[in-house]
C-alpha cells in the first residue's frame, strides 16, 4: 500500500512476477483493481482527499 487519503481510501500496487504489477483502491470495504488492461506496469502511489489517484507514469488518470 502506498497512500492513504482522509476518508481512509487506499491505493498500492501488487504484482506475482516483477515487471508486471497492478493497482488497486480499497475504498468503504470495496477492493477494486485500477491496472491498466493493456498494460503491463501499473502503479497507484497516492491518493488525495478528493479521490484523484496519482500513478506518476501509467497515465490512469482516475478519480473516484
Amino acid at each position: 500500500m502506498y497512500g492513504v487519503n482522509a476518508s481512509g481510501a487506499m491505493v498500492g500496487v501488487y504484482g506475482a512476477t516483477q515487471p508486471i504489477t497492478h493497482a488497486f483502491l480499497l475504498q468503504d470495504g470495496q477492493y477494486q483493481d485500477i491496472s491498466n488492461p493493456f498494460g503491463t506496469q501499473t502503479n497507484a502511489l497516492a491518493i488525495n482527499d478528493v479521490g484523484s489517484i496519482d500513478d506518476r507514469q501509467c497515465g490512469l488518470g482516475v478519480v473516484v
